[in-house]
């Protein structure tokens, strides 16, 4: 697993600590590279030594510069400026970083990476844009010089054999477009060391799915009876960062297969020409994409199936199961853990960090199956909520005064009512996890 450890120094010292500590890059490593802020301040991260064979590396979200003057507004706070950053706490909770036993990297050396730039972490330019009033987006060139920093001055360079990259919302995003990335990167310095073998690399984005296939559908169209998704909907944010990274397999792809390059952008497109392990977590009703992206601020995840946001809702479930399906068949190697809630990534920071809370599917905790994919047998782990309420959205998770998981009554589950879901069952196995 990665872990990532910034330093002031080219030398580091390896100590347990239950606190996250904030590390700014040095002045000349961001100058190499361009690693800054929307406001050119020093990009840094956090970090939490434990294990120095596995790394979790999780990538903040938090949207994206949907105008010039979205970027200046982020200027005052954490979201464009490490002056806003403080020295032990993270801008947002732990996630991947939590010590709770819920999270499945809760024994894994801990990088916390603060998103600064507003470009989903594929900005490739640290010029000063004129458009964006002299501000920079090099959300891509900070991920540059963490891993050569780390790799460097860290225990990730010589002992990391496991190293799981990770993000929400935008970090998700960034999960996806960078995990070949850092595989590629990881090999090629285990390569040039000799060492006897690169780290096992592999993606955990959350929320990231940036949009299903068929999205967005604008609801004011949806109601007036339209199903058809608006066209080149990225186009304007695109143009924004000017220079986007994108994953080169994709773009390749494009070249080859006669679509737009800025189609990359759409992870329901570029997933299917990524090549590491991924284990995925999305619910199946994002909340964001619908209120924010499908323009129905009103929604609600307890909205009945005959009214005109219950059925928008619905509809877009629809859209999010058959992208799951797809991405699943074009890589049979993925995991999959999709519960059926009207959330966006809040409700997997919670999971994540809660000692209480459980979100069982398929007889499996989140913990529980990402170990089953992750160390197992090989078998695919496919597990998706059924939805409640006809077809709509399903209760948070559960929890219960002994702070365990409520197993389903399995003589009593309707499978062949399951079965519709398209849910690869894995069975629950007692003694594991």
């Amino acid at each position: 697993s990665l872990v990532l450890l910034a330093s002031n120094s080219v030398t580091c010292t390896t100590s347990s600590s239950a606190t996250l500590r904030l590390r700014l890059f040095p002045e000349e490593l961001a100058d190499k590279y361009g690693a800054r802020c929307l406001d050119h301040s020093l990009a840094g991260y956090y970090i939490r030594e434990q294990d120095p064979k596995k790394w979790v590396i999780f990538l903040e979200g938090g949207g994206l510069c949907v105008t010039a003057f979205d970027c200046v507004a982020r200027r005052s706070n954490s979201q464009g400026s490490s002056k806003y950053w403080q020295k032990d706490v993270p801008p947002e909770g732990l996630a991947t970083a939590s010590l709770s036993p819920n999270n499945p990297f809760a024994s894994f050396s801990h990088i916390w990476v603060p998103y600064c730039s507003g470009d989903m972490w594929l900005g490739n330019s640290s010029q000063p844009r004129e458009l964006l009033f002299g501000m920079q987006m090099s959300g891509h060139l900070i991920l540059e010089a963490l891993i050569d920093h780390l790799l460097a001055v860290t225990a990730m360079g010589s002992e990391a054999e496991d190293v799981v990259l990770s993000g929400s919302s935008a970090g998700g995003i960034g999960t996806f477009h960078h995990t070949d990335w850092l595989a590629d990167r990881l090999a090629a310095h285990a390569k040039q060391q000799r060492l006897k073998v690169a780290a096992r690399v592999s993606g955990f984005p959350i929320e990231g799915i940036f949009f299903p296939i068929g999205f967005p559908v604008f609801y004011e169209e949806f109601i007036l009876g339209s199903r058809r998704p608006a066209d080149h909907f990225m186009d304007h944010y695109i143009r924004l960062m000017q220079d986007p990274w994108l994953l080169p397999a994709c773009v390749e792809a494009s070249r080859k297969e006669g679509f737009a390059a800025e189609d990359c952008f759409d992870v329901s497109r570029m997933v299917r020409y990524t090549r590491s392990p991924l284990f995925i977590l999305m619910n199946r009703f994002d909340a964001l994409m619908i209120q924010d992206m499908g323009l129905c601020p009103n929604c609600q995840g307890t909205a009945g199936p005959t009214t005109l946001t219950g059925k928008y809702i619905r509809f877009f479930g629809s859209l999010m199961n058959n992208t799951l399906v797809n991405i699943s068949r074009a890589l049979p190697s993925a995991g999959f853990f999709v519960p059926s809630e009207f959330h966006h990534d809040e409700s997997f920071y919670a999971l994540l960090g809660s000692t209480k809370k459980h979100k069982v599917i398929g007889g499996m905790t989140l913990p529980q199956a990402f170990e089953a994919w992750h160390f197992g047998s090989g078998r695919r782990v496919f597990l998706m909520e059924p939805t409640c309420h006809q077809n709509g959205p399903c209760n948070a998770a559960s929890e219960d005064v002994a702070g365990r998981p409520r197993w389903p009554s399995w003589p009593h589950t309707n499978w062949s009512r399951l079965s519709r879901f398209h849910i690869n069952w894995l069975p629950f196995r007692k003694g594991h996890g």
